[in-house]
């Protein structure tokens, strides 16, 4: 009896665990919603830190000329504007801008208003300079971030006006005793027309700084770099021509002696060419020891993606299709020429080759749109056009760079001429990031190289997005996703070059013009904020700077992806070869409060299942995400008073552990905020649920009830309150959901136990049988029974 009892609880347990087990095949597993077609790891490892990220490296511009920042009167800058940049946590302020600094003399904005110069007529007619370096040193100092100053010298002046620049900025008064606040106007009435540079003794200027009547500030200013000039390899600006290398050279030199010479400890900037094959460069890297104390890059990146400026040699990859039978196939490739400033550089040759075969070459001899017939025969289906400039000129020090600017490219399908997109945005997007990559590595294995030893830090005070040709507004290219993707991938390569010890003197890095000039161009003409999107934020380059903005001490760790696929863009940059670049860039920073943040660059056209790890690390179940993305999947949308939700910047608390997989959508920004156990996290930004639409279902904007207010009632459309980021909100069937790594979270766990214990009781069921089948043997065998089969 008990024997048949245990055979029947098996036979049954066997039937169940079957059962279950099928059922679970045809049941999605708690936590699954949707999977992306991409898969990669990102492994984190916060206890093994990488090197301290200077505070630097967050930085903005401010031009001396930018009157609708500030009060036109006083030069108070308006309070929305310091609304504006607080959240970023900027540490350097730069002043007096770029080509502005070299038309800017300092000396006519201090003092009263009486002794000022007037604006420049193009920009207000009797308006008096009121933002000076005295104004700049204040308002800075209403930031909370209390940034330090990098001051552009304007270096089509004189030495000696630098050098009375620098100490009146950050000179130690001596003695101050009997001091004329009038003296160094030599009796004129005004700064245009009575100062004369070097005509003071030592320290006058600092003591004329803590005069009421001017800075009202014996402590010097707290400036921590002084540039000298603003690209002088370019121009005309302003009747400013560009200066040779050797003429740059004895300015520099004449400079920093003068300067040094005025104020022991200031620290001199040399402009540098954002090019590592430049002889510019070779010439400043050669300088003595004491002239020099950092390098400046400004960076430039963006073409237009239906135009494209091709130089420096450049190839583009066009795609195509040839259709079922292949064949021949006709190409109109309308191109202008460039010879380059006074002309000393050759007329640009194209070179077009068809899958890279086939390459025919045409000479470009004009300015003018000129329009070539290319033709060559192709297999079946998709294929690629590549056009390149095959014979490289490049005169830095005389401007001159052949180019080739190619204007369309018209594809005939069916005896029908069709227009090809040059590049496509996710193309250019990857592209760039390889470029960004480059510019940082090349650039300080060329220093090293040529000056023979670990140089000083490398400064990029500007990075410009420079877009034109789609959708007919540069403007607005500059405020778009795309150009969000190229200042990410260069603020990403110099954390990577810095943090990982190839280049550890790539130090201090400045982005004071990282954000395309937002708060120039994300206020109207009475300094207020532009409403965009919910918010009063509309610009992508603004939201990335404030989701990776952080207060306090910050430290670059470990953070390794794992899986990720590569891709080969089809722009790159001759004559280095082209390189694999991965479809997701990583970093990981943590705070002094332990706090660690995952910040990632997926570049990719399809949704992303991405698994991140954080190892030996404990943690608190709350993770917050935050999200930059485009909901129409447009890398050249951007956000204006007609359509506000072209780009939107979405962020959630979600819950978590530190081994969680999520689905990501194609071409986003994303950051992931883990806390320890005894951190304090901040208010959230929003609840738990989706931050991403996915690829079905619509998507609107609402703010969410936090973690801590979930069960109260709260209207889907009431206004996002300024301290909380608007929250994307899906309608009907969400499609992304976190997907826990836990192992009864994984979906063939269920399936696979549940086979186990089924085999395990059917072989206990057939143990049990043969057992009873060898006692039924054993009892016949005693009366000399057999049994047969």
């Amino acid at each position: 009896m008990r024997l048949r009892l245990l055979v029947g609880l098996a036979a049954t347990f066997s039937v169940l665990s079957a059962t279950l087990a099928i059922a679970s095949f045809f049941n999605e597993p708690s936590g699954l919603v949707a999977s992306g077609t991409r898969e990669a790891t990102i492994n984190v490892y916060p206890q093994e830190l990488q090197g301290a990220i200077a505070p630097e490296l967050s930085g903005q511009q401010l031009h001396s000329y930018f009157s609708r920042i500030w009060d036109k009167n006083t030069g108070v800058i308006n309070q929305s504007t310091i609304d504006y940049l607080q959240p970023l946590g900027i540490n350097n302020l730069r002043w007096p801008g770029g080509l502005s600094s070299r038309v800017f003399r300092w000396a006519e904005a201090i003092g009263p208003l009486s002794i000022r110069s007037n604006l420049p007529s193009w920009i207000e007619q009797n308006k008096k300079i009121v933002f000076g370096i005295d104004e700049l040193a204040r308002q800075a100092k209403r930031l909370s971030s209390n940034p330090s100053l990098t001051i552009t010298l304007n270096s089509y002046q004189s030495a000696a006006e630098a050098a009375d620049l620098v100490e009146y900025a950050v000179g130690q008064p001596n003695s101050c005793a009997n001091f004329n606040p009038s003296a160094w106007l030599h009796g004129q009435g005004n700064a245009a027309a009575g100062y004369q540079p070097g005509s003071m003794p030592a320290g006058y200027y600092a003591c004329l700084r803590a005069h009421p009547d001017y800075g009202n500030s014996p402590e010097p200013y707290n400036v921590k770099y002084f540039e000298v000039g603003n690209e002088d390899y370019s121009g005309p600006h302003d009747n400013t021509p560009p200066r040779s290398i050797g003429e740059y050279r004895d300015v520099l030199v004449a400079f920093s002696n003068a300067v040094k010479g005025r104020v022991a400890g200031a620290k001199i900037g040399a402009v540098i060419w954002p090019d590592p094959a430049s002889n510019w460069n070779d010439t400043i890297y050669r300088l003595g020891e004491g002239v020099v104390d950092f390098y400046i890059i400004h960076v430039y990146s963006g073409a237009g993606l239906k135009s494209a400026e091709i130089s420096s040699n450049y190839e583009i990859n066009i795609p195509f299709n040839a259709g079922s039978s292949g064949g021949g196939q006709t190409f109109k490739i309308t191109a202008r020429g460039s010879r380059g400033e006074g002309n000393v550089c050759p007329w640009p040759i194209m070179q077009a080759k068809l899958n890279q075969t086939s390459a025919q070459s045409f000479s470009v001899n004009s300015g003018q749109p000129q329009t070539f017939t290319y033709t060559a025969s192709s297999g079946a289906g998709a294929g690629t056009m590549q056009l390149g400039l095959v014979n490289e000129c490049y005169q830095p020090e005389q401007r001159a760079n052949t180019k080739l600017y190619i204007d369309k490219v018209e594809h005939s399908v069916s005896g029908n001429f069709v227009t090809l997109d040059l590049i496509t945005g996710g193309d250019f997007a990857r592209a760039q990031t390889e470029n960004a990559r480059r510019l940082v590595v090349e650039l300080t294995d060329q220093a090293r190289r040529v000056s023979g030893k670990n140089p000083p830090p490398i400064l990029a005070t500007e990075y410009n997005t420079d877009f034109r040709g789609l959708d007919g507004s540069e403007l607005e290219l500059n405020r778009s996703l795309l150009s969000t993707f190229f200042v990410a991938s260069f603020y990403h390569h110099l954390l990577q070059e810095k943090a990982l010890g190839s280049n550890p003197w790539i130090l201090q890095e400045l982005c004071s013009n990282c954000r395309g000039d937002l708060i120039y161009y994300d206020l109207d003409q009475s300094g207020s904020r532009k409403e965009a999107n919910g918010t009063p934020y509309g610009n992508a380059n603004y939201w990335f700077f404030r989701q990776i903005a952080d207060s306090g001490p910050l430290s670059k760790v470990r953070a390794e992806v794992a899986g990720a696929e590569t891709y080969r863009p089809p722009v790159y940059l001759h004559p280095n070869p082209r390189s694999d670049v991965p479809f997701v860039q990583t970093w990981a920073i943590k705070k002094s409060d332990g706090s660690v943040r995952v910040h990632v660059i997926y570049t990719g056209d399809e949704e992303l299942n991405l698994r991140i790890k954080i190892n030996g690390y404990s943690l608190r179940s709350e993770i917050d995400v935050a999200q930059i993305v485009s909901p129409e999947g447009s890398l050249s949308a951007y956000n204006s008073a007609e359509n506000k939700e072209r780009i939107v910047s979405a962020s959630n608390r979600l819950e978590g552990d530190a081994d969680q997989t999520f689905l990501v959508g194609p071409m986003s920004i994303t950051s992931f905020t883990y806390y320890p156990p005894g951190a304090d996290p901040p208010p959230p930004g929003g609840g738990g649920g989706s931050i991403y639409r996915g690829s079905s279902g619509t998507a609107r904007l609402a703010p969410r009830p936090s973690s801590r207010q979930r069960g109260t009632s709260q209207q889907a459309d009431a206004p996002a309150t300024p301290e909380v980021l608007p929250q994307l909100v899906e309608e009907g069937q969400p499609k992304v959901i976190t997907k826990p790594s836990r192992l009864l979270d994984n979906p063939w766990f269920l399936p696979t136990v549940s086979t186990m214990l089924g085999l395990l009781a059917l072989s206990f069921w057939i143990t049990v049988l043969w057992k009873r089948h060898l006692y039924y043997q054993y009892q016949l065998s005693k009366v000399g029974v057999r049994h047969h089969y």
